[in-house]
């Protein structure tokens, strides 16, 4: 099937015309490695316990989004929904708005996600603080 193929413009797919047939970057990756996605979902998940973690301990201390110093609600909530992973700097500043060193900010945070594991729900978790 390799025969005549196109390159997206952009460069993001291949396209077999005489087959009407598109791959991108994934789906050769999962067709040379089939655990590739399991990789992903793996980064996923763990990804997903971060954010849980985060929301929780914000919510624990009663703050809003904005209520993190040096960081835009649009990025609170983006970290916190899993659109983009926690960063020292972004660490930082939680631990500063949550009156913490960033090592006892890590630790709890830590320890919430170890909270989180073996399917515990937000609810199950230490420390967790009921919505009302």
């Amino acid at each position: 099937m390799v025969g005549r193929f196109e390159i997206d413009s952009a460069g993001s797919y291949l396209y077999w015309p005489d087959h009407d047939l598109h791959m991108g970057p994934s789906q050769m990756l999962q067709a040379v490695d089939p655990m590739y996605l399991s990789d992903v979902e793996i980064r996923r998940y763990e990804m997903e316990k971060v954010s849980l973690a985060l929301l929780d301990m914000r919510n624990a201390r009663h703050l809003k989004q904005t209520d993190i110093p040096g960081l835009s609600e649009r990025h609170v909530r983006r970290l916190e929904k899993e659109k983009v992973r926690l960063t020292v700097g972004a660490a930082t500043r939680f631990a500063s708005a949550f009156a913490m060193t960033l090592p006892e900010f890590l630790d709890e945070l830590s320890r919430r996600i170890t909270g989180l594991g073996g399917g515990a729900s937000l609810d199950q978790a230490p420390g967790r603080v009921a919505a009302r």
